[in-house]
């Protein structure tokens, strides 16, 4: 016996194998006449013959002309009558015995059940419109078996929805189409044996998904009889190994082997998901203050201190939100979305939720690897026991996420967390994908709500990193928070840096960079990129041509910053790579290990950008960049891309340090409009404007703004793209950063300008429009516009935003039921309404005043 035959049968007694029975299984078991039951051409000749009709026709016109000349009744009689199973063969029975990881069939008969009942065996069967993956692992865990084409079962009067009586061709398309197709591709990928019995030509195209991947191409079996012909033997063995045994054989050698084999013990492993364990002799020791810089300056979370209980408020605090997810999770059905700005503390959210949801007794994984997950997210749904499913920045895994969503059962639930921006722009699909599975639950911790500001205010107090603020009273410390950072987490970090023994670290470990001018530019652009790799803050609804902001942010997610992409942008060979991937100083903040280089911390990585000395020595770095990729921009999008996130003002613009700010914007988009690719583009002149419009260079903004619009009407067609530039795009972004602005602004009368200006450019896109979100997505920040400011403006600046922001609320109105019940425009319209309460309480006080 050979080695992997040998462990084909050890896997079917493992309850390691798949099964899938195709038309030629059906030969085993007989009808009520004692005749084998009929397959693919017989059962064409036995309609036909009942019809008395002799010519040749495909079956779906055959079955149609059937139902039309004798009625579906008697239809479904005659096939019952040559269908229906009276009795198996034996050794149909013993296959039946072993637990298989799913059974598939072609076939329309119920012959696999008729013999698992023969034997006690439990069987629950499904057709792909019957199976349901929410609720068929609360059923008793019996063997599940799939009729791909339907089946009779009790049928009398009509057919089964699912029934496919038609072409090989044409039942393929029904599979391939449905959901359940990708569970089938999952189980090829993950039983370590597939055997078919019986596969027939007649059956449906399945070897499409085997053709093409080799490691699925070695544990294929085709089990068929002795005497099969030279021809199919060698269609056959294309695709894996034939044997040429029958059924009977196969039973023969399980029996054999089952003599010497011994029972593996079964251990739940994957190699894209980790199962939480925690270790609680770990949990009682103390964090170090060098543990705390660790988790502070190089990204480093240690999940030992996170579940320790005398660790809680020395090394992480508890967010507000917490008891509220764990609520959510805990009764299962739950899709959970956290986002926030980078530095936002999701990454540690995600490790208290996930060490509370264990505690409780739920089983938790977390993402790990890189590699494509899809198949092994349907294998973790396979699972007998519900589970938690944790994945942090999940745009990128956005395939797994969806079978997760198409296969787990209902008392599952799913913990995802993605940066505003990203989640902002591309979370509809999935989004969608949640709600029609169980609940989706959304959560913002972009800013610190004052319990948890007071904690923060305590944990930095016990370890003593507030600098020149240490000697000030913890309501002083409060009001900075609140104030200065805008209860944001991230600007507390990036003050926390500062503190002298912070500061002192982070010298030490960025020294490396600074001594060596090389270094220096490869350290700012691995701090830029980390930063706005993942993020796409162009903000650009889809709009249906290459430009939708959906494909360019995947693109960017999966764009590896390695060896090759440091290559092009700086021109250095392998012996410069080498060098910097050895140096240990660089490694304590670089992650030189995974599938891209990175800093460890984006914290981090914008402080070095903020504390730069000048602009100019970044904008010198990103402006060298593009024009080295200027000669890839054309052949490969994905460098496309890169360059134009690289322009985008959104994205760097909060990297840039103060200090020669305005000189250095202006010589470097002016240095840009030199690169013939963005020279007449308009999304360029879109970013020129608003980086103009942040330096208050409102006149040369509008030209700019005018050059965007000019040059959009022409663009697509100079490209050759199909359809017309829709200027929405320009003015949604504008909007979006007008509103951006005025939340940072420190001018009430400023932030009033921009709000109405934002609201004016789109309001034209609201009128008449039933089914896009952008204009609503674009203008839901007025909300914390509002909450800085309306205290500040005069009753009539509150009456003239008030009018806004009610004609934007009644526009929703218009909008198709589908789009409107979309989770962002429910968010915008909840920013709406908090806004518009805000604004009539404040008149209504100063109307009683006076």
């Amino acid at each position: 016996m050979e080695m992997n035959y040998k462990k084909a049968i050890d896997a079917i007694l493992n309850g390691e194998a798949l099964l899938f029975l195709g038309a030629g299984s059906s030969k085993l078991s007989t009808n009520k006449f004692g005749r084998q039951l009929p397959v693919g051409s017989e059962l064409e000749n036995i309609i036909k013959e009942d019809l008395g009709i002799t010519q040749s026709v495909p079956l779906d016109k055959l079955s149609n002309f059937y139902k039309e000349k004798r009625g579906e009744s008697t239809l479904v009689k005659l096939l019952r009558a040559h269908l229906d199973v009276e009795s198996v063969a034996t050794c149909f029975k013993e296959i039946a015995e072993p637990d298989w990881v799913r059974v598939w069939t072609t076939n329309y008969e119920n012959s696999y059940e008729k013999s698992c009942a023969s034997i006690n065996k439990a069987f629950s069967s499904y057709t792909i419109n019957t199976y349901d993956t929410k609720t068929r692992r609360s059923e008793s865990k019996s063997q599940e078996v799939i009729h791909i084409n339907g089946k009779l079962g009790s049928s009398t009067f009509n057919l089964p929805d699912d029934f496919v009586l038609t072409s090989r061709d044409y039942a393929s398309k029904i599979f391939n189409d449905s959901p359940v197709s990708r569970v089938f591709e999952a189980d090829l990928n993950n039983a370590k044996a597939i055997i078919f019995l019986g596969y027939s030509l007649a059956d449906i195209d399945v070897l499409r998904f085997i053709s093409s991947i080799e490691r699925i191409k070695r544990k294929v079996f085709f089990v068929d009889r002795p005497e099969l012909d030279e021809l199919s033997e060698f269609e056959l063995s294309q695709y894996g190994q034939v044997l040429k045994i029958g059924i009977e054989g196969l039973i023969e050698k399980i029996k054999e082997r089952k003599k010497s084999w011994k029972p593996t013990e079964k251990r739940e492993s994957y190699r894209y998901f980790q199962r939480l364990e925690l270790n609680q002799r770990r949990a009682e020791s103390k964090s170090t203050f060098d543990d705390f810089l660790s988790l502070i300056v190089q990204g480093e979370v240690n999940s030992n201190y996170i579940q320790s209980a005398t660790e809680d408020g020395r090394y992480t605090v508890a967010r507000t939100i917490e008891d509220e997810i764990f609520h959510c999770i805990s009764s299962g059905g739950a899709g959970v979305f956290v986002h926030g700005g980078f530095g936002s503390g999701k990454t540690v959210l995600l490790q208290r939720i996930a060490i509370q949801a264990h505690r409780s007794g739920i089983d938790v994984f977390h993402r790990v690897g890189f590699s494509n997950a899809t198949s092994e997210v349907v294998k973790l749904c396979n699972r007998r026991d519900p589970f938690v499913l944790i994945i942090d920045s999940y745009q990128k895994d956005k395939d797994a996420v969806h079978a997760f969503f198409e296969n787990a059962s209902s008392g599952c639930s799913i913990v995802l967390a993605e940066r505003t921006d990203t989640f902002q722009v591309s979370s509809d699909v999935t989004l969608d994908y949640c709600e029609k599975w169980g609940k989706a639950h959304l959560f913002d911790v972009e800013h610190l709500d004052k319990s948890e500001i007071n904690r923060f205010v305590e944990l930095f107090n016990k370890r003593a990193v507030w600098g020149l603020r240490a000697d000030d009273s913890n309501l002083e410390k409060n009001s900075f928070i609140r104030r200065e950072c805008k209860s944001r987490l991230s600007d507390l970090l990036l003050e926390l840096l500062k503190s002298k023994n912070i500061q002192n670290k982070l010298l030490e470990i960025t020294q490396p960079f600074t001594s060596n001018p090389f270094y220096k530019d490869v350290l700012t652009l691995i701090c830029i990129l980390t930063c706005i790799k993942s993020t796409s803050e162009s903000r650009i609804e889809s709009s249906g041509n290459r430009f939708e902001v959906s494909e360019k942010h995947l693109a960017m997610s999966e764009l590896s910053v390695n060896e090759n992409l440091l290559g092009y942008c700086f021109g250095f060979d392998n012996k410069d790579y080498q060098a910097l991937v050895k140096d240990k100083k660089l490694r304590n903040i670089i992650d030189f290990e995974t599938n891209e280089i990175r800093f460890k911390s984006s914290i981090v990585a914008r402080y070095i950008l903020n504390n730069s000395d000048s602009t100019s020595e970044i904008t010198e770095v990103i402006a060298t960049v593009i024009e080295n990729l200027e000669y890839l921009m054309e052949s490969d999008l994905d460098y496309t891309w890169l360059c134009e996130r690289l322009v985008n003002f959104g994205q760097i613009e909060k990297l840039l340090p103060n200090v020669g700010r305005e000189a250095a914007l202006v010589d470097f988009y002016e240095r840009i409009q030199n690169i013939d690719y963005f020279s007449e583009h308009p999304l360029f002149w879109l970013q020129y404007s608003i980086a103009e419009h942040s330096l208050g260079h409102h006149t040369t903004a509008g030209y700019h703004l005018e050059n965007a619009l000019a040059f959009g009407k022409n663009f697509n067609r100079k490209k050759g793209f199909k359809g017309k530039w829709a200027p929405y795009q320009i003015y949604t972004t504008y909007a979006r950063h007008l509103i951006s602005e005025a939340t940072e602004s420190g001018s009430a009368l400023l932030a009033f300008d921009n709000c109405i200006e934002a609201f004016d450019m789109i309001k034209n896109q609201c009128i008449d429009n039933t089914q896009y979100r952008h204009p609503y997505t674009s203008t839901s920040g007025i909300y914390r516009v509002v909450a800085v400011h309306y205290h500040k403006w005069d009753n009539e600046q509150r009456n003239t935003l008030n009018k806004r922001i009610s004609f934007m609320m009644r526009q929703t109105q218009r909008l198709r039921e589908d789009v409107r019940k979309n989770g962002n425009i429910q968010t915008a319209l909840r920013m709406y309404q908090k806004s518009l309460k805000l604004l009539q309480e404040q008149s209504y006080e100063k109307a009683h005043e006076q």
